[in-house]
């Protein structure tokens, strides 16, 4: 992903919800959010994510805990193209059970395998992001509110798209049914100037090449998802709702998000 919104704890009844885009290569194959299963050391944790064809990874997804991952690339200058692909960590994250089993994914060790990143972990109870730009990695805690995730760093002054999405989300509709026709307009949103400071990005052989939306809600059987599988001015939004449910109400509950 390389923009990303996240209202965290603002609707008493969803208490996550985030909306995104992936800006990539045209050409790299990735297939669109579907269940599979990642490992962990013991066991098997099903998700709901698309899939990066060529590493294997995943930019976005949802465990069968509740836990929400996603990635944005951080954008430093370089880049080194024999590391490891981001996405695969987003997959180490997705395998923990919780948001504090998560961060003892981040050792120096680990987190030197990969390129510069903006990670974002979400659960019922705590959020945080990870920041990474080769000279320190830094765990910010998410409070109570409106988050937006470029490939900036998280607290850039000078991040003219950031502000203006956090301006544009004060007031978003709390319902998911009316929140939705909102948040797609933003992930269409061009803008004007720099093509690479829009919400939707169209460059000859790079943009936008999928959008998402998550409402992930304290009863699990009212959460809600949608899916773009091109860019969101352009492409339809699919409800993949269903799907979702099958992951998240399996197990025979309906609460309970996560645990922690």
């Amino acid at each position: 992903m390389c923009t990303v919104f996240i209202l965290y704890g603002v609707s008493p009844s969803h208490r996550i919800v985030v909306a995104g885009n992936r800006d990539e290569f045209l050409e790299r194959p990735a297939l669109p959010p579907h269940l599979w299963t990642v490992q962990a050391e013991n066991r098997g944790v099903r998700i709901f994510a698309g899939k990066d064809e060529r590493e294997g990874g995943t930019w976005f997804g949802v465990n069968q805990y509740g836990l929400v991952v996603g990635v944005t690339n951080r954008y430093t200058g370089k880049r080194d193209p024999e590391r490891s692909s981001r996405g695969q960590l987003v997959l180490r994250c997705l395998s923990e059970d919780s948001a504090e089993a998560a961060l003892g994914v981040f050792t120096p060790g680990e987190v030197s395998k990969y390129n510069p990143f903006n990670l974002f972990c979400l659960s019922e109870e705590t959020g945080f992001v990870v920041t990474h730009d080769d000279e320190r990695t830094q765990r910010l805690h998410l409070d109570q509110g409106i988050h937006v995730l470029t490939n900036r760093a998280p607290e850039d002054p000078n991040d003219v798209k950031r502000e203006r999405l956090c301006s544009r989300l004060e007031g978003l509709p709390l319902d998911p049914e009316a929140a939705v026709e909102r948040c797609s307009q933003l992930l269409a949103s061009h803008g004007k100037g720099d093509p690479l400071a829009a919400v939707c990005v169209h460059l000859p052989g790079y943009g936008t090449v999928s959008s998402c939306m998550l409402f992930l809600a304290r009863q699990r059987d009212q959460s809600r998802y949608f899916y773009a599988h091109g860019s969101p001015c352009q492409t339809r939004f699919q409800d993949l709702t269903e799907d979702l449910m099958t992951l998240l109400t399996s197990d025979g509950q309906t609460n309970s998000v996560t645990k922690g």
